[in-house]
């Protein structure tokens, strides 16, 4: 799976409880080609024009608004686009990947912005 959910246990008397506090969305999974598809088109996957911003903005808006989303997934090893998964809201909501500033629909959304240049 693309996007992982970090669990945190708190301690509440003698319970033990799990809390699902973040959700991690990778951006690659926001890509429009296929590995095959961008041989096709001739672009990289570093190039804009294919990712489908107008999806990430839409799932990116709805997961801060409380619904679930069904994400798309791009697979790394195989360089397909798999079955999309159901992705739930959660208090934190990290985008990372190579475009997450370009659109400014979802830079509107972002509360909080960290960029490492690694």
């Amino acid at each position: 799976r693309s996007s992982w959910r970090w669990i945190r246990q708190r301690r509440m008397g003698d319970q033990h409880t799990c809390v699902d506090m973040a959700t991690v969305i990778c951006l690659d999974d926001y890509h429009l080609n296929d590995r095959e598809g961008r041989k096709v088109s001739g672009l990289t996957a570093l190039n804009t024009a294919e990712q489908k911003f107008d999806l990430m903005y839409e799932h990116v808006k709805a997961l801060k608004d409380g619904q679930s989303v069904m994400k798309p997934i791009y697979n790394h090893v195989n360089g397909t686009l798999d079955t999309p998964e159901t992705i739930e809201p959660t208090p934190v909501i990290i985008i990372e990947g190579l475009h997450p500033f370009v659109d400014e629909r979802v830079r509107d959304l972002i509360d909080f912005s960290l960029y490492l240049d690694i």
